[in-house]
């Protein structure tokens, strides 16, 4: 029994006529006619369609089906073709997962630097430049010698500290602002960085799902396009908040943190929607055809 038959049949035993039918899941009762003869074959989204419509499993329809059905319903793609995104798709999740468990594992450490850092502060008293331990009582003096790089005096020996802030930005922190306000300065970064990298996981996880579907010759499936433009709304929002967070510290502390939204950045999100619109020409494509995008060659 071939795809076309099975269709009828199950459709039949549900009762339903192939108007019915084509008003469950959003099809003209013509296209159904010619899947029933053979003159057509529906893509795996419609399989879903039907199965859901009719109450029954994707194995009840295709997995007795010919070999060449089954490769038609797989997208069209070659089995080599098909292969190598499958092992793609494999990869992807894999690297996706790992960078997940490190992004974990990074957020719980800025966690635990946030409930640290009030306790920290406390642990020391900063008069100017002089920095001293409550605990033993040692002191450490930062000293700037007019040039680029700011040293620290221990025990009365010089050593460089290799920091990416300017002395003068050292300066204004240390002779205009008190702990409270460094404190909150460091809060702010951290809870900032944490938003970040829960959202890189949102975006890795949408990546990956995008990656499975694929590999499962799903190149057009109606998910693709939601998924593409979800990753495009979570770039802006990556690429958004580190610049809006340096607004505040900046204006409060006159300092100058944050990222810079850059033409490269607008460049990377507008990629990330059109190939979102392609995707979504493409399913639709395959939805008014009922055919695959891809043939066999």
């Amino acid at each position: 029994m071939d795809l076309g038959e099975k269709i009828r049949m199950y459709r039949m035993n549900a009762g339903l006529t192939q108007t019915k039918l084509g008003e469950m899941i959003d099809i003209n009762p013509r296209t159904i006619s010619k899947w029933e003869s053979g003159a057509m074959v529906p893509n795996l989204t419609e399989i879903r369609k039907i199965c859901k419509a009719l109450n029954i499993k994707k194995s009840d329809l295709i997995e007795e089906g010919k070999p060449k059905e089954t490769s038609k319903l797989k997208g069209g793609l070659a089995k080599k073709k098909q292969a190598y995104l499958k092992g793609l798709a494999e990869a992807a999740s894999i690297v996706s997962r790992v960078l997940r468990i490190c992004l974990y594992i990074g957020i719980v450490c800025l966690v635990i630097c946030v409930l640290a850092v009030p306790f920290l502060f406390n642990s020391f008293d900063i008069n100017g430049h002089i920095i001293t331990i409550r605990s033993t009582g040692e002191k450490y003096e930062l000293i700037n010698d007019g040039t680029d790089e700011y040293k620290i005096k221990v025990n009365g020996q010089l050593k460089s500290l290799d920091l990416e802030i300017s002395p003068k930005e050292i300066d204004n922190v240390l002779d205009n602002y008190s702990k409270v306000q460094m404190v909150c300065f460091l809060e702010v970064t951290f809870i900032i960085a944490i938003s970040s990298m829960i959202l890189l996981m949102i975006l890795l996880r949408y990546v990956e799902r995008l990656a499975i579907n694929i590999g499962d010759g799903e190149v057009f499936a109606e998910e693709n396009p939601l998924l593409l433009k979800n990753i495009g709304y979570v770039m802006i929002a990556i690429i958004v908040i580190p610049f809006l967070a340096g607004i505040v510290p900046n204006a409060v502390m006159g300092t100058n943190f944050g990222e810079d939204f850059t033409f490269v950045n607008v460049v990377e999100i507008l990629v990330v929607f059109a190939l979102s619109y392609i995707f979504e020409y493409g399913y639709k494509l395959s939805q008014k055809c009922s055919l695959p995008i891809y043939d066999e060659k």
